[in-house]
């Protein structure tokens, strides 16, 4: 793989936003049978710090890039299991909605 291909949507509003994550997520699912790698990301973006909501990591705690799936990829294959596995399960997983995300370290710490 030498090249990557992105697709932005903007929605508004939660039905809208799984409505359209499903519609991308079958795309995937297509794509994702005759391709190395295929990525769904999803987010929320709120207007102003009264919507966010207060439980769980925040922004500076977990993050991703272009580093995050090889570094998983990397780890899948630690188990020895095949590339075509490994695309094929990366491939799955993000189709059915599941995001990876990185803890930062902070102070050598995690």
């Amino acid at each position: 793989m030498d090249r990557m291909i992105s697709l932005s949507v903007g929605v508004e509003g939660a039905e809208d936003y799984f409505s359209t994550f499903q519609d991308i997520s079958e795309l995937a699912r297509n794509l994702g049978a005759v391709h190395d790698y295929v990525n769904v990301t999803a987010n929320t973006v709120f207007s102003d710090a009264e919507d966010e909501p207060d439980d769980g990591p925040n922004d500076e705690e977990l993050y991703h890039d272009e580093q995050t799936i090889p570094k998983f990829r990397a780890v899948l294959k630690d188990y020895g299991l095949s590339d075509k596995t490994v695309s094929d399960l990366i491939s799955n997983l993000h189709a059915a909605g599941i995001l990876f995300r990185e803890r930062r370290v902070i102070n050598g710490r995690d």
